[in-house]
C-alpha cells in the first residue's frame, strides 16, 4: 500500500490551479461547440460564459495561491542555502584547523624522534664526564619543550572538538613528561657520581 504523500502547498495550489485550468477549457470547448442559434442555446451559451467567469475568478485565486506557496518556498529555499552556506563555512575552517593541528603533531612527533635519536647517540657516546651532562641536561630540555608542545596540541583540540587528536597527544605528551623526569633524575644521579650505565 503506498503511503499517502505529505501535504505540500505548492502542490496542492498547483494541482488546484490546473484543475481550474482544464475546467476553463472545458467550458470553452462547449462554448465554442454551442451554435447560438435558438434561445435555449442562447440560455446554455450565457450559462457557459457564466461559469467561465466564475472559473476566472478561481483561476485568479489559484494563481494568487500558487504564487504565494512559490513565494514561501523560495523563501526556505534561500534559508537553507545560507544555512549551507554558513555550514560549508564552518566545515572548511574546522577543515583547516584539523589541518593545522595534524601539521603540529606531524612536526612534534619528527621533532620527538631526532630527540630520541639524538638520546641514544649521546647515551653511546663515551666523552668527558661535563660534556655528557651537558648533553643530558640539553636533551632534558628539549624534552620538557617537546612535552609542553604536545600539551599546546591537546589544549587546541580539545578547543577544536578534536577529541581523536587529543587523546593522541595527552598520551604523547605523558611519554615525553615520564622520558624527561627520567633524564633529569639520571642527570641528577650523573652529578652525584652514580650514573649506572
Amino acid at each position: 500500500m503506498p503511503k499517502p504523500a505529505m501535504p505540500s502547498p505548492l502542490r496542492d495550489a498547483a494541482e488546484a490551479l490546473d484543475r481550474e485550468l482544464e475546467r476553463y477549457a472545458a467550458l470553452a470547448a462547449e462554448l465554442r461547440r454551442e451554435p447560438a442559434t435558438t434561445e435555449k442555446s442562447l440560455r446554455r451559451s450565457a450559462r457557459l460564459l457564466q461559469g467561465l467567469a466564475e472559473t476566472e475568478q478561481l483561476l485568479g485565486q489559484h494563481l494568487g495561491r500558487l504564487v504565494r506557496a512559490i513565494d514561501t518556498r523560495r523563501e526556505q529555499q534561500e534559508a537553507a542555502t545560507a544555512e549551507v552556506q554558513n555550514l560549508a563555512a564552518l566545515v572548511q575552517a574546522r577543515s583547516q584547523l584539523f589541518g593545522q593541528l595534524l601539521e603540529r603533531c606531524d612536526a612534534l612527533a619528527k621533532r620527538a624522534a631526532h630527540a630520541s635519536a639524538s638520546l641514544q647517540q649521546r647515551a653511546g657516546d663515551e666523552t668527558e664526564a661535563e660534556a655528557s651532562l651537558a648533553a643530558l641536561e640539553l636533551t632534558a630540555a628539549g624534552l620538557e619543550e617537546l612535552a609542553l608542545e604536545a600539551e599546546s596540541i591537546g589544549v587546541a583540540a580539545r578547543d577544536g572538538n578534536f577529541p581523536d587528536v587529543a587523546r593522541q597527544t595527552d598520551g604523547l605528551h605523558a611519554q615525553l613528561t615520564s622520558a624527561h623526569q627520567k633524564l633529569v633524575a639520571t642527570c641528577e644521579r650523573f652529578r652525584q657520581g652514580r650514573v649506572v650505565h
